[in-house]
């Protein structure tokens, strides 16, 4: 039988395992999303990773600002807008 403490022992290296793999998981999801920005856009924007979009383990003592959800027009226009931009670089190059 275990006792009480080495259970709680246990469930809290697990949670940490767990907690640990979810931030590894997101770090590689903002990196790949840097390279594809990067691949398509360049990188006048954003100059690293941790350019493309906050984590909650950023910077602790700085606090994340909180953006209001964009609307479905919002996105749409921004998405346009970066088509319009990628268009418009890709004519330059072949000129």
């Amino acid at each position: 039988m275990m006792s009480q403490d080495e259970l709680a022992a246990i469930i809290k290296a697990r949670n940490k395992r767990d907690t640990s793999d979810n931030q590894r998981s997101w770090e590689q999801t903002r990196r790949i999303c840097f390279y594809t920005i990067a691949a398509m856009q360049g990188t006048k924007v954003f100059k690293k990773p941790e350019d493309v979009f906050g984590l909650v383990w950023d910077k602790k003592s700085k606090k994340l600002k909180k953006s209001k959800p964009m609307t479905k027009d919002e996105v749409y226009a921004k998405a346009m807008a970066a088509r319009a931009y990628r268009e418009k670089r890709v004519n330059k190059k072949g000129k």
